[in-house]
């Protein structure tokens, strides 16, 4: 009942609504289901607004003629709206009656088509519950609807919350919002920003300065747009904090930093800061794509695209990469098109490919490729106990 109180109360007192907020409004819906029919319904409850072509209001319509509700209310193509009504990408099982009841209330709303394809769970929830939540939506008073529409995926109560904040601070706020205000800076739509805040409300609760601040300090590290609306955390440190942590990393030579790196363990980032040492002192300033080139004498153009298709070489150690090629290549006398033709390998244990080696070297069996260098135990051993066979 505290919870109901709390909503109504929160709610714009002149605009309609719903006569009673249910608890389950604080429930997730993701997983509903409701039972789908092509059947009949009777759509007279509807009202004219949504289902203007049907005469007689009480006549009961096909799911034909919803069809062609949808492409004039949506102004879509007919397979478009039949797509939607049947969800087949969700298999979302619910009745044509509580369909066009949701899309009337989404309607009713001016909520984009293409916003209800990327939250199409919504096609599910109870209609209480999402008109609950569009007003929580409206009471952050966007532009747009349908830039902060993604936000149907944050949590109620942190819907609220952020409500009363925006209303606070509307007139302090260069743009009038947070999430304005952080789009204008990234140069990205407000809608695919919403996207991450959803599951971020944090945003709207931390000290102004620190978003300012910190993302200062991004776009000063050569951040990009979306790296930082990716990690969104970043905007909880300190930012005379961040500033140090990211200084050490361009102290020793680091390139292209990442907003994880303002808020990683203090562990995990000398961690790093090491690895990064290594890399440098194994192949400089030349990047991995530029080395494996090299190495393996091939353009870079063709390197970065093999990369491209094996992208875990990408995270591999560069000195565990020089310590495999050098063993494959002048230990082992592979060739450079062997080596560049099983690439994989390089993510490979080099121990355990020395000891396959050995063992395929003293059954006479030599590899004219690594392909069986890089299979898994139970190809390998079957492959082994073949030659074990063959020899009997």
């Amino acid at each position: 009942m505290i919870r109901n109180v709390i909503i109504l109360y929160a709610f714009k007192r002149n605009q309609p609504l719903i006569s009673k907020v249910p608890s389950s409004l604080f429930r997730s819906v993701h997983n509903s289901r409701y039972k789908f029919s092509e059947e009949n319904v009777n759509f007279s409850d509807l009202g004219d607004e949504f289902v203007s072509h049907v005469d007689e209001p009480s006549k009961k319509v096909t799911f034909q003629q919803v069809l062609e509700t949808y492409q004039s209310k949506f102004g879509v193509s007919r397979d478009e709206a039949k797509e939607l009504v049947l969800e087949g990408k969700t298999k979302f099982k619910i009745s044509l009656e509580k369909i066009s009841q949701t899309f009337k209330l989404l309607a009713a709303f001016k909520i984009s088509l293409d916003n209800i394809n990327k939250n199409n769970w919504v096609i599910t929830a109870p209609l209480e519950y999402l008109e609950g939540k569009l007003r929580a939506i409206e009471n952050l008073e966007p532009r747009d609807i349908n830039d902060f529409f993604p936000l149907i995926n944050a949590d109620t109560l942190a819907l609220l919350k952020a409500s009363n904040i925006v209303k606070k601070e509307r007139n302090e706020i260069p743009k009038g919002n947070r999430i304005y205000y952080i789009a204008d800076r990234l140069n990205i739509e407000p809608v695919l920003l919403s996207q991450y805040v959803a599951k971020h409300m944090f945003i709207f609760e931390v000290p102004f300065t620190f978003i300012i601040n910190n993302l200062d300090l991004m776009l000063e590290f050569g951040m990009s747009s979306e790296n930082i609306m990716r990690n969104l955390s970043a905007f909880r440190c300190f930012p005379s904090s961040a500033r140090q942590r990211l200084e050490r990393c361009r102290s020793v030579g680091m390139k292209n930093l990442k907003p994880w790196l303002m808020r990683t363990p203090d562990k995990r980032l000398n961690l790093v800061l090491a690895r990064s040492i290594k890399k440098i002192e194994t192949i400089g300033d030349k990047s991995i794509a530029e080395y494996l080139s090299e190495r393996l004498n091939t353009d870079i153009e063709e390197m970065n695209y093999i990369l491209s298709k094996n992208k875990k070489i990408l995270s591999t150690h560069v000195p565990k990469i020089k310590d495999f090629l050098d063993f494959l290549l002048i230990e082992e006398k592979f060739t450079q098109e062997r080596v560049l033709s099983s690439i994989t390998i390089l993510c490979h244990s080099l121990e355990t490919t020395r000891q396959r080696l050995d063992v395929l070297k003293k059954l006479g069996h030599p590899p004219s490729t690594l392909a069986i260098l890089c299979q898994s135990k139970r190809k390998y051993d079957s492959y082994i106990n073949k030659i074990l066979e063959s020899k009997k």
